[in-house]
């Protein structure tokens, strides 16, 4: 079992575990259930790229090519969940509602096209990979319309943190850091795409953004609404998540550095030079 595969397992862990323990707290609340959406997003990206890595093998072309065509529609979703996420996190959903409503119809529209060779034309060999995924025409401009959905949630954050307390201050830069580290590590998947060789080592970042999201939500909720949740289960939670993402740098050093050759020793080596 590589990298790759471990990493898309436990980005698809934590993001249902924490997006079901954010739901399950108040699952009438808007942000709640935008959250939950947008985990959902990430969970069909991550999952559908679990079950891609896992058809790596001699005669599996078709099934990769599915499975990378699948994984390509939660890619689809997530800016739109997160612009709409962020919209309701900063009080300016009525003001934006418009311009989710167009997000949604580009998104929708990059959906039908998704099946067809005009998103994911082809798989080919690539580096280790037996089956990656190439562009079709379609494939630059969602690219460029995730980058703007992105760039302009995180433009508005930044317009927002000027002007907010300091409470919200704090929770709008946990926001900003996740999201960062997130798009780093997840646009490491895109260059492989046009051929520029560099594996996609930053995928097991693509699920921070979802554990500081989730910190910043229970906050909020904590602070704005009177929202209880016992400091135990906020530990526990948080324990978790952080357990797992030490677990997913430990790996990603042992890959790095052992090849991709997993013993007892190399993992215990590793998990002394991360700690």
């Amino acid at each position: 079992m590589n990298y790759y595969i471990i990493s898309s397992f436990i980005n698809t862990f934590v993001s249902l575990f924490i997006g079901l323990f954010v739901f399950y707290k108040n699952p009438k609340a808007k942000i709640n259930k935008s959250f939950f959406f947008w985990c959902l997003a990430v969970v069909l990206w991550s999952g559908s790229y679990f079950i891609w890595q896992l058809h790596q093998s001699p005669g599996d072309e078709a099934s990769a090519l599915f499975w990378s065509r699948a994984l390509m529609l939660g890619a689809i979703w997530v800016p739109v969940a997160y612009f709409r996420l962020v919209c309701i996190f900063l009080s300016i959903e009525k003001s934006k509602r418009n311009l989710i409503k167009l997000f949604y119809a580009i998104s929708f529209l990059f959906t039908v096209l998704l099946f067809t060779p005009l998103m994911v034309r082809s798989v080919e060999p690539e580096m280790v990979f037996r089956y990656w995924p190439k562009p079709g025409a379609a494939y630059a401009p969602f690219l460029c319309v995730f980058l703007w959905i992105c760039s302009y949630a995180v433009y508005l954050s930044f317009v927002a943190l000027k002007k907010a307390d300091t409470l919200k201050r704090a929770q709008i830069k946990y926001m900003l850091i996740g999201i960062a580290i997130s798009i780093i590590g997840a646009s490491t998947n895109y260059l492989l795409w046009y051929d520029i060789p560099i594996k996609p080592y930053g995928n097991i970042f693509a699920s921070i953004y979802v554990i500081t999201t989730a910190y910043a939500i229970i906050r909020y909720r904590l602070m704005d609404v009177g929202f209880i949740i016992k400091r135990s289960t906020i530990f526990s939670v948080m324990t978790l998540a952080i357990t797992a993402t030490y677990i997913l740098a430990a790996v990603l050093f042992g890959w790095v550095v052992f090849g991709g050759t997993y013993t007892f020793k190399s993992l215990v080596f590793s998990g002394l030079f991360v700690a």
